[in-house]
């Protein structure tokens, strides 16, 4: 779109930004649940899964998708989503954040949980920057640093964003900062319905020949992508995910903790292989 010089209507950014704020709502709820059920607490991490469950069914019933393949495209969306779906969204939105404090009451309650997240996989503040960690692993150490406020993208320079931001570095700072963006990517996507109007979700594109680079704040952190379009087809691409840097802290993050840490650390970083690999 960059590089053909094309706008997508303003409707399609504001489906693709609540397409974009569920992503990260459930891949958060399945990083939360991971971390408490490696310190043995399934009872905790059910109500965290059942609700990740739901959001999978919502994104279904907006898309057809419960990844939401086959809706974005170049110039826009596919196709619309209906606003009525849309008011469906906003109705189960309405107890979920009473149900979410309920579960995460289930974590804080439980003292063996907090002891086993506390000081556990300290990722120093001073690593951040030198690093290059970014998404929950940064915020979670102290970095004020948010590509969807720092390099805006779409509407986002219009939508007003609570970044999270803790000092500590331990698993329970980062469990904290994911908690925290749920609730505010709900906020985010309740105030971008409310000012939604009906309009066309795509325009045409001529695809041209040049390059772009672009980066996102995915839910574990910046996504960077380059593209290199010769003679209407890629050319080259290139994309670097946060889990390329990320992977690095966890050499830091899990000196002088015990064995059976290692998972919780490993999944409070939810890294990934596949995207390391690149």
């Amino acid at each position: 779109e960059k590089i053909s010089g094309v706008a997508p209507p303003h409707r399609a950014w504001e489906l693709r930004t609540i397409l974009l704020e569920l992503e990260r709502i459930y891949s958060h709820l399945g990083d939360m649940a991971g971390m408490v059920t490696d310190v043995a607490y399934p009872v905790g991490a059910s109500r965290l899964m059942m609700m990740r469950e739901e959001i999978f069914r919502q994104n279904q019933q907006l898309t057809g998708s419960r990844f939401f393949k086959d809706i974005v495209a170049i110039g826009g969306m596919k196709r619309d989503i209906p606003t009525a779906s849309i008011g469906e969204l906003l109705t189960y939105f309405k107890g979920f954040p009473g149900r979410f404090k309920e579960a995460l009451d289930l974590v804080h309650h439980s003292p063996w949980v907090v002891d086993r997240f506390e000081t556990t996989g300290v990722i120093k503040g001073s690593l951040v920057q030198l690093l290059h960690l970014t998404g929950p692993a940064g915020r979670g150490s102290g970095l004020a640093a948010d590509n969807r406020l720092d390099h805006p993208y779409g509407i986002y320079p219009h939508t007003s964003i609570n970044s999270c931001v803790l000092p500590k570095g331990d698993v329970l700072s980062r469990f904290e900062v994911k908690a925290a963006e749920i609730l505010d990517s709900i906020r985010m996507i309740e105030e971008i319905a409310a000012k939604m109007k009906e309009g066309p979700v795509n325009c045409p594109v001529d695809i041209k020949n040049g390059y772009s680079i672009s980066v996102l704040e995915a839910p574990r952190g910046q996504n960077m992508h380059w593209v290199y379009i010769k003679h209407g087809i890629v050319q080259r691409y290139k994309v670097r995910t946060a889990s390329f840097c990320n992977w690095r802290a966890i050499e830091h993050a899990v000196l002088g903790n015990i064995v059976p840490d290692f998972p919780l650390i490993n999944k409070s970083l939810n890294l990934s292989y596949a995207g390391t690999d690149l």
